[in-house]
């Protein structure tokens, strides 16, 4: 009679542990929203790392911009006043 019992009471923790290591159902609707932290930090760093750099582009392009500017008004000065400087003497 002791065997019986004993092989009840096992009987009745499994059946307890399986109930616990179920896991809930999750709906496809629960599975597709998910949102993972992971993959939302890398997408913010991959922003900052595109506004950091479009900005280091613009200002790059603006200072060439501004040198060769520069270069031309130079130039242009130059040439003028050689210019007026030959025909002065007659």
């Amino acid at each position: 009679m002791k065997n019986t019992t004993a092989k009840k009471k096992t009987a009745t923790r499994s059946r307890s542990r399986a109930k616990a290591k179920k896991m809930p159902k999750t709906s496809t609707f629960e599975k597709v929203t998910e949102v993972r932290t992971g993959y939302a930090r890398l997408a913010l760093m991959l922003v900052l790392a595109n506004l950091f750099l479009t900005g280091y582009v613009i200002s790059k392009i603006s200072t060439i911009e501004s040198d060769t500017q520069a270069e031309i008004n130079k130039q242009e000065e130059t040439v003028t006043t050689s210019s007026e400087s030959d025909g002065g003497d007659i």
